[in-house]
């Protein structure tokens, strides 16, 4: 297929998604930056913290990019050290790739699969002691780097917009070089449930309070601050844990009826959900689909609606789960860890 007809390809698909998100009142533009071998590739005018980028994306129609061939790597660095384009250059591409999950495991976090292709500036190093950086950006000489998941730390979103599927470039080979695999420490053995609590509250949550359990999982709360979502995971991640993510109705049972307890003696009862609605390609209003943020699994419930399109990350409430705006609704942090 000729870049012409791809180009067109994304153009239209491009107008198509546009007409069908006019109700939104968009702010910043996007720009194409380039053609892979199965997708066009934009980024937006501003930098953003990683979650905006991600929505930034999804109000379009696409998804947060993944870069799965060299020669897609190499292109898109080659726009980073473009000397001719617009908007002006920034330090770097957000990716959608995220070890979140898993410490040292990074995944896609728009299909959850395993990151096949990879460029790490091994200068860096990767380690899976490393909880602190778990998002990933393309810095202008191509090369990967992890970052922390922060609403104060900002690059441009990597937006992609899929083509039609074409048979791969004769001799693309995207598997991995030995040299450009994470490098993990296989000496180092996994903490023990009471060692992960401990290490937690010893370094990175002094007030986490257990207040339950559920088959494996057990709770933890901490009501000294109020935090955004992408901090709210990353200090999960941090001590060990993940952030909630009720995956079953007894789950949800427990935690609504702990934060109908909470609400009844006056203390903080609204906790974010490691769920969200930017992992969702479909953007038209009324149509929103919540998916769990580690396992992808679509999240339902009547409370869940999709009617206001700004309403893209889920609350626990005495009710249910609820959705509302990801930067208005702030919350005490709520982790679980699960016994192996």
């Amino acid at each position: 297929m000729s870049p012409n007809i791809k180009l067109i390809l994304a153009l239209a698909r491009l107008l198509i998604l546009t007409a069908l998100c006019q109700a939104q009142d968009y702010d910043e533009r996007l720009f194409l930056i380039g053609l892979g071998h199965t997708k066009a590739y934009f980024t937006s005018e501003r930098e953003h913290h990683w979650i905006e980028g991600a929505d930034l994306c999804h109000q379009r129609g696409m998804m947060l990019g993944s870069v799965e061939t060299e020669r897609d790597n190499k292109m898109l660095a080659s726009y980073l050290n473009s000397t001719t384009d617009l908007p002006p250059r920034s330090s770097g591409l957000w990716l959608a790739a995220t070890d979140q999950d898993e410490e040292g495991t990074f995944k896609w976090v728009s299909t959850k699969q395993a990151v096949s292709f990879s460029n790490w500036d091994t200068a860096d190093g990767l380690s899976t002691l490393n909880r602190t950086t778990n998002c990933v950006f393309l810095d202008p000489v191509g090369l990967w780097r992890e970052e922390q998941c922060h609403e104060n730390v900002k690059h441009r979103p990597l937006c992609e917009l899929e083509l039609l599927t074409v048979p791969r470039i004769p001799g693309e080979d995207p598997s991995l070089n030995e040299d450009m695999k994470p490098k993990r420490n296989m000496t180092e053995r996994k903490p023990t449930f009471e060692e992960t609590v401990q290490i937690a509250r010893e370094h990175w949550i002094p007030d986490l309070e257990e207040i339950g359990s559920v088959g494996n999982k057990t709770f933890f709360i901490d009501y000294s601050d109020e935090r955004h979502i992408m901090e709210l995971l990353d200090l999960c991640h941090k001590a060990g844990m993940r952030l909630v993510v009720p995956e079953n109705e007894l789950e949800v049972e427990f935690l609504s009826a702990f934060s109908q307890q909470q609400l009844i003696s006056g203390l903080p009862f609204l906790y974010t959900v490691a769920a969200t609605d930017v992992l969702s390609r479909d953007c038209s209003k009324g149509n929103a689909e919540f998916r769990l943020f580690y396992s992808g699994e679509k999240v339902t419930g009547p409370q869940l609606s999709g009617e206001h399109w700004r309403y893209q990350c889920i609350f626990l409430t005495p009710g249910g789960l609820y959705n509302r705006d990801c930067d208005g609704g702030w919350s005490p942090l709520m982790c679980e860890l699960r016994k192996e």
